[in-house]
C-alpha cells in the first residue's frame, strides 16, 4: 500500500532499516478517523474505549511524498480488511516512527534473522548495507512465493527456510541461530519474529555469543496464540 499526501511532507522517519510506525484504522474503511491528541507532551488516542484498532507495520519504502507499507492479506483482520478494500482517497492515522537496528559502524559481518513479519526490514537494510559489508541473512516463510530478491552493495549470502514458523509450524530460526559459525571480529546481530522464538535466540546470543546490547537487536514482533493473553 502507498501512502501519500501532503502530511507525507511533515512526516518526520528515521534512517534505520526497521523503522516502524503504528497504523490505526477506521471502523470502515469510507471513515475518517479523529487527529489524536497530546497529553503530557505525548501524541496519541488517550481514551481507550475510543481508541481505534491499529497493528505496527515497517515502513518498506519511503520519498517525499510516499510511504510504503506491505500488507500480507489474512482472511481476517483489522489491517487486512482495511487492505483489501483501500481506494485513492481512504485514509489512516500513524504514529511517530521508532527503531530497534543499530549496527555498529565498525562491524565486521552481521546476521540478519527474521520470519516473514520482519522480511521488509531486512530488505531495506541490505539496500542500505554499506559495500562489502558481510552479511548473512536467515529468512522463514511460509511459500516458495514469498522469496524475494535484494538489491545490495553489501557480501550477502541468505538462507531461506520455507513452509515453517509464521503461526503454521514451530518456527526454525532459533536453532538456525544456534548453529550459525560466528565469524571472528565485530559483529552485529539483528533478529525479528514470534515473541518465544526472540526470547530463545536472545538468550543464545547473550550466553552462549557474549553478545552486548550494543552487539544484538531481538526483537518480538508479534506473539502466537496472542488472543489467549487477551484480558477483558
Amino acid at each position: 500500500i502507498v501512502l501519500g499526501g501532503p502530511w507525507v511532507e511533515r512526516y518526520v522517519g528515521v534512517e534505520a532499516p526497521d523503522e516502524c510506525v503504528t497504523v490505526y484504522f477506521p471502523p470502515a474503511v469510507d471513515d475518517v478517523l479523529p487527529p489524536m491528541t497530546c497529553c503530557k507532551g505525548v501524541w496519541g488516542y488517550h481514551d481507550a474505549a475510543t481508541r481505534p484498532e491499529c497493528r505496527n507495520y515497517t515502513v518498506r519504502m519511503r520519498d517525499d511524498d510516499t510511504l510504503t507499507i506491505d500488507f500480507v492479506l489474512h482472511e481476517s483482520g483489522v489491517a487486512s480488511n482495511w487492505a483489501r478494500l483501500a481506494r485513492p482517497g481512504h485514509s489512516v492515522v500513524l504514529s511517530r516512527p521508532r527503531s530497534w537496528y543499530r549496527c555498529p559502524e565498525d562491524a565486521a559481518w552481521q546476521l540478519l534473522v527474521a520470519d516473514q513479519t520482519g522480511l521488509p526490514a531486512i530488505a531495506r537494510a541490505l539496500e542500505q548495507a554499506p559495500a562489502g559489508l558481510r552479511t548473512h541473512v536467515v529468512l522463514e516463510v511460509l511459500d516458495p512465493a514469498d522469496i524475494q530478491s535484494f538489491d545490495t552493495a553489501a557480501d550477502v549470502t541468505v538462507d531461506w527456510r520455507v513452509g515453517t514458523g509464521n503461526g503454521v509450524m514451530p518456527s526454525v530460526l532459533p536453532d538456525a541461530v544456534a548453529s550459525y559459525e560466528r565469524p571472528a571480529g565485530t559483529g552485529y546481530m539483528w533478529f525479528a519474529g514470534e515473541a518465544g522464538a526472540s526470547r530463545a535466540v536472545r538468550s543464545h546470543v547473550r550466553k552462549q555469543w557474549g553478545m552486548s546490547t550494543r552487539e544484538c537487536s531481538v526483537i518480538g514482533y508479534w506473539r502466537e496464540r496472542a488472543e489467549e493473553w487477551i484480558r477483558i
